[in-house]
């Protein structure tokens, strides 16, 4: 992945990974592999000052059938 700082000291983490890719692969079980894979994965990691924000996005291949599951959210610092 890639760590980034913008000007006003955010700091970004961006990491991402492929089934089937020899340096930073997809690792499951025989099962999931076979019958309920995932075959990529990207994950966005945003700190600053007060708040935590992620973004997540997984591709799934179920029984043959492609599924892009994402996920997000914010949590500040009270």
């Amino acid at each position: 992945g890639t760590a980034s700082i913008d000007q006003n000291g955010s700091v970004t983490l961006d990491v991402s990974c492929k089934a089937g890719d020899l340096n930073w692969g997809v690792l499951q079980t025989p099962f999931m592999d076979e019958n309920a894979k995932t075959t990529s994965y990207n994950h966005q990691l945003t700190v600053n000052s007060n708040t935590l924000t992620y973004t997540a996005s997984t591709m799934l291949d179920i029984y043959g059938k492609e599924f892009d599951h994402t996920d997000g959210n914010t949590l500040t610092r009270q």
